[in-house]
């Protein structure tokens, strides 16, 4: 997975602004578990079978070959049933974010699922409508196909057991085919090869830039100098068309400039989406790109909230601050001096219960400005040392601690 801002932010949606989304419809879920069930219970019946010929069985059964056929044939008309019942459109509008966009992963394995099954029922189903016919040599090749097609797909079958249930960047998603999911944490994240062309709403002004990072609040770009900025008001942008050779067209939204830096040989501009958390979200996590970026995507270092006082060493000075939030891969703090994105800064944080002393080079990936005099900054360490990997162990260790001993209080008291 690439590297993510998302290890370093800070931002924790309001109870109020989560948003629900929907991964699947119900149907397709139905679906889905349907055919897991249907299928593991085959393989567990066609192994047996094989069992049998050893003088091993698994059930209590002396034959269970009738019972393979009845739920074969279950399985072969459910599925059918339930495909045509999840290809009627219903009418209303739904309150959460709906995408059925595939990753590349599951759509590499819903046409090898969908090549080898149709087969595999195939060539089952034939077994069985022509049991009571006697044609030569029919049905050991029927049985010698159909068994070469199901240990054919059990690879395939392994493979997405284990993404679903072991592999930690792809059983993400498992949660999603359960129920409808709420994103609680902003999520920062770099797309590669994203554009965009930012335009004004009479249509006169055309700029295009690279997508630094985007989340479902807004996005940053970098527009390099030149004879643009003597008569264009960043100001007066409003809408934006991102690009991306994912998307089969652009795809625009509504926004407006939030900050803008001067440097010697660009502009970088933050802008926010005018459009409100939930509409945003239906915008762009119903395109696949977005989707896996912006929802499926997690953090490397789950982060820990805190309020440490911390000491800020930067080319300009030395200043204090706040940690809000801290992990093996970054913190996040307030401050009250603007920092410039990828400052190199030097941390400083020092306890005396526990007798810690933790002291670390950053690079700042995210900034927010909160009011007039203070800011947000998540800052993304650089290689830690042994030492300082230990002593940092010691701050989570002491913060998570603290926690769980409000947490008690807090029962206690009720």
């Amino acid at each position: 997975m690439d590297r993510m801002h998302s290890e370093v932010g800070f931002e924790v949606l309001a109870q109020a602004n989560q948003v629900r989304v929907s991964r699947f419809s119900v149907r397709v879920r139905i679906l889905h578990w349907f055919n897991a069930v249907m299928i593991l219970s085959l393989y567990y019946l066609g192994i047996n079978q094989l069992l049998e010929l050893a003088d091993i069985s698994l059930l209590p059964v002396a034959d269970t070959r009738p019972m393979h056929f009845f739920i074969g044939n279950v399985w072969a008309v459910g599925v059918l049933s339930l495909v045509v019942f999840c290809s009627i459109k219903t009418s209303g509008v739904k309150e959460s974010v709906s995408t059925e966009k595939l990753i590349i992963k599951q759509r590499v394995f819903l046409v090898a699922s969908m090549v080898l099954m149709s087969l595999m029922a195939i060539t089952g189903l034939t077994m069985y409508w022509l049991r009571g016919f006697d044609i030569p040599n029919l049905r050991s090749t029927l049985l010698f196909v159909h068994d070469v097609i199901a240990f054919s797909y059990l690879p395939v079958l392994s493979i997405h057991l284990y993404l679903a249930i072991v592999h930690m960047e792809s059983r993400q998603s498992l949660r999603t085919m359960f129920r409808d999911v709420y994103i609680k944490y902003l999520i920062h994240n770099e797309i590669e090869d994203l554009e965009c062309y930012l335009t004004d709403e009479e249509a006169l002004v055309f700029l295009h830039a690279d997508v630094l990072q985007i989340s479902l609040l807004g996005f940053q770009v970098i527009l390099p100098l030149g004879q643009w900025q003597d008569h264009v008001d960043l100001y007066n942008i409003r809408i934006v068309d991102f690009i991306h050779p994912e998307l089969d067209k652009p795809l625009r939204a509504r926004t407006e400039m939030d900050f803008c830096q001067m440097n010697k040989d660009d502009v970088f501009v933050k802008f926010r989406f005018t459009t409100s958390i939930n509409d945003t979200s239906k915008l762009l996590l119903s395109k696949a790109i977005f989707f896996r970026k912006l929802f499926l995507s997690r953090r490397t270092h789950p982060r820990v909230n805190c309020s440490i006082p911390i000491e800020i060493q930067t080319s300009c000075g030395t200043y204090v601050g706040l940690m809000m939030n801290v992990a093996f891969g970054g913190a996040g703090f307030l401050l009250p001096v603007r920092l410039c994105d990828d400052e190199e800064v030097l941390m400083h944080i020092k306890l005396e219960h526990p007798e810690v002393e933790f002291v670390a080079n950053g690079c700042v990936v995210v900034s927010d400005k909160i009011s007039e005099n203070d800011w947000c900054y998540g800052v993304s360490f650089s290689t830690l040392s042994a030492k300082q990997h230990l002593e940092l162990t010691k701050i989570i260790g002491f913060v998570r601690l603290q926690d769980q001993r409000r947490v008690h209080k807090a029962h206690t008291l009720r």
